[in-house]
């Protein structure tokens, strides 16, 4: 009796399709929009000129992109790049497919480019990676651990962009050290 070989194509685009389903019930799609809400929360204050917008958009885009991986990491970069201009809205979307990448560490290093290296963006993200530093604090109720790990998250950012802003991880670590000063008050 012949072996017959089970059809690959339909095992690798069933676990493909399962792979596809579970990362796009986690992620949710990246729009350029910058919502007052979201000036806030990433650079601490209300938007006041173009450049916020830029920077915002650009830490926008980080996030998504870090959530975006932790739900992907199962599948191929192919695949992973297919998923992630399915996770996009608008003119992100029409660069992504524009860039011709088909690879999600090339979609999103191209993608990322054009959000940190837009005219003038570098500089202010810089400025405000650093005052985001200074004024890192633990939250009343946020247990040590967790305060770590945002202040790690932060620094892993920074250490992404070109010149680290400035910043080396002695000078990191005497700030994380002194922001323990404010706890107390």
């Amino acid at each position: 009796m012949e072996e017959v070989a089970p059809d690959t194509s339909t095992a690798r685009h069933h676990s493909s399709t399962i792979c596809y389903s579970d990362i796009m019930k986690g992620v949710s799609k990246f729009s350029k929009t910058v919502p007052p809400c979201d000036a806030i929360r990433y650079i601490g204050h209300d938007l006041k000129d173009e450049r916020d917008v830029l920077i915002v958009r650009y830490f926008k885009f980080e996030q998504s992109v870090e959530i975006f991986t932790f739900h992907s990491s199962r599948c191929d970069d192919v695949a992973r790049g297919e998923l992630f201009v399915l996770c996009l809205e608008g003119q992100s979307k029409i660069r992504a497919v524009e860039c011709g990448h088909r690879s999600f560490l090339s979609l999103h290093e191209a993608l990322l480019n054009c959000y940190r290296n837009a005219p003038g963006v570098i500089f202010s993200l810089r400025k405000a990676m650093r005052h985001q530093f200074h004024n890192a604090r633990q939250g009343r109720q946020e247990p040590l651990s967790d305060y770590v790990d945002r202040y790690h998250s932060l620094w892993k950012r920074v250490s992404s962009l070109p010149g680290g802003c400035e910043l080396n991880e002695n000078s990191v670590t005497k700030i994380f050290v002194d922001s323990f000063a404010f706890t107390d008050e």
